[in-house]
């Protein structure tokens, strides 16, 4: 990505906020940063416990601002939100799993050993290859074809309820939020649960790895564990790979990639396969987890449900809208353009509870 200065931060080409002592940062297009965009850090308690909460001041007065101790542009209104994710072509996803954090040099050499080789995945390649892509192999995630797991993952939950409801209490994300998504995303690809129990172990590393602020002493230990990750993930690839004949998303790739290399390649098929594991086991993990936090802190609302379990889906919806947990999401922009009243330059990255980021020099 280039760096692309601008003498403009706004729509109007004057700045929202002059200089003062209270304000000296500078966005990418030379205006300075308000004290309060200055200060916005989202590794913070605040917004850690509260995302939503935490932008609303940005929401009322500065929907779009530069974050210095990101190097991010940071969009924070839905309107502005969804205007991003509709045009993947100026916010192009490119970036969307790039580190946060720098890797130190021994860090990629740690990498670099256990062969990791992560490419574009459904979440950060750009167009057409992704619509190609997804035509050749959403036929999975089409509703009608995932109510025929249903039946199946009511008897999990059931089952994992079984083993603590007589204790009269349990420990809900270790006993079973955690557990249940790892084991129905593998079912749904096609893995052996004979290899859940590295695939558990290894998964947060890569999350950290690609969202957290580790310190470089932390991220020679992510690295381990994210090149064990990778490796298992490849391990478990090959085996299919050599009988492609399971059931399960993967096994549906593997026959497409042997139809159709030019549009889904084997390194496609290596980065889904870790990516993808990721995405099923800690998105829904913690989704959960928040949904019953918000739930069981409205006790009416809680109450309610229970006397009335039509209300499940509702709530559901609601659960994913004020505490979902994909709380940021990246994009970068292909082209000068205006967003939110402020001009986002040419390689401007940004983080959406949104997003859409600040030009870097540099691809980490």
């Amino acid at each position: 990505m280039a760096s692309v200065s601008h003498r403009s931060g706004s729509a109007s080409g004057e700045c929202p906020f002059q200089p003062s002592q209270a304000s000296v940062a500078l966005s990418p297009t030379g205006c300075p940063v308000s004290p309060e965009a200055a200060e916005f850090d989202p590794f913070d308690a605040p917004y850690q416990l509260d995302p939503a909460e935490a932008l609303r001041w940005f929401r009322e007065q500065e929907p779009v601002f530069y974050s210095p101790k990101l190097d991010y542009w940071v969009v924070s209104r839905y309107e502005d939100v969804k205007a991003v994710f509709r045009d993947n072509v100026t916010f192009s996803p490119s970036i969307a799993l790039e580190k946060l954090t720098p890797a130190p040099p021994e860090a990629m050499k740690i990498l670099e050993g256990y062969g990791f080789a992560m490419r574009r995945t459904m979440v950060n390649e750009d167009e057409p290859d992704h619509m190609e892509r997804r035509r050749l192999l959403m036929d999975a995630f089409l509703p009608e074809n995932l109510e025929k797991h249903e039946a199946w993952v009511r008897e999990l939950v059931r089952d994992y309820m079984d083993r603590f409801i007589d204790k009269g209490h349990a420990d809900l994300v270790g006993e079973m939020f955690r557990e249940i998504p790892m084991t129905v995303a593998l079912r749904f690809l096609g893995v052996p649960n004979e290899d859940a129990k590295e695939l558990r172990k290894f998964s947060v590393a890569h999350t950290l790895n690609t969202w957290g602020r580790p310190s470089p002493e932390q991220q020679l230990q992510i690295a381990e564990d994210v090149g064990q990750f990778w490796q298992t993930a490849q391990t478990i690839l090959d085996r299919m790979c050599a009988d492609p004949s399971g059931e399960g998303w993967m096994y549906d790739s593997i026959r497409m990639h042997n139809r159709h290399p030019d549009i889904v390649p084997e390194s496609y098929l290596r980065s889904m396969m870790m990516a993808i594991l990721v995405a099923a086991h800690e998105t829904t993990a913690f989704a959960t987890t928040n949904a019953f936090r918000t739930l069981l802190s409205n006790r009416e609302s809680w109450n309610d449900i229970c006397e009335n379990p039509a209300l499940i889906p509702s709530a559901i919806e609601e659960c994913l809208r004020a505490a979902g947990s994909v709380v940021a999401w990246r994009r970068i922009a292909t082209e000068d353009t205006q967003l939110g009243g402020k001009t986002i330059p040419k390689g401007g990255e940004a983080v959406n509870r949104a997003g859409v980021g600040q030009p870097r020099s540099e691809t980490l």
